[in-house]
């Protein structure tokens, strides 16, 4: 986003908006700010109102996976899942999946229910959370073959 299209939506009146970006945005009179970030924010917000509850920060969780074809080197795969903690959508971005053959994810809620499961076949799975159980903790498992490789948390608002 940049300054001309903040302009517009502040000269709009009070509006939602969430930003998708590292660089320095100076926001004027927005109700909500939500930032989607994995570096430290510093957010500047003036506005005529108290604004102390009204930024929200989600960040990415990054998850190193050492490569099984590769025993010997220091090759390691880096997935993004975000945003953490999720309301609507989950994005996972598997990186190199082109070298995680036999790998798969498998996201489990609360009671141990799986509610995704898919193997490594492509660079980004778009998730839509509106049939999971709920909100709460669940746990994403990357397996090579049937050996669990990393358990990591997400939380769903």
């Amino acid at each position: 986003m940049n300054s001309v299209e903040v302009n517009a939506l502040t000269n709009e009146g009070k509006c939602f908006q969430t930003i998708y970006d590292t660089v320095n945005i100076k926001v004027y009179d927005i109700d909500t700010i939500i930032v989607y970030d994995t570096i430290p924010i510093y957010t500047q917000v003036f506005d005529t109102i108290p604004v102390f509850n009204l930024i929200s920060i989600t960040d990415t969780l990054i998850i190193n996976v050492a490569f099984a074809t590769k025993p010997q080197s220091y090759d390691v795969n880096t997935f993004n899942v975000y945003p953490n903690p999720a309301k609507d959508h989950l994005v996972i971005n598997t990186g190199d999946y082109l070298n995680m053959v036999d790998y798969s994810i498998k996201i489990v809620n609360q009671l141990g229910s799986t509610v995704f499961e898919t193997m490594i076949m492509q660079p980004i799975y778009e998730i839509d959370l509106s049939s999971w159980s709920g909100t709460g903790m669940y746990i994403m498992r990357i397996y090579n073959n049937e050996e669990v490789i990393s358990n990591k948390k997400i939380v769903l608002q």
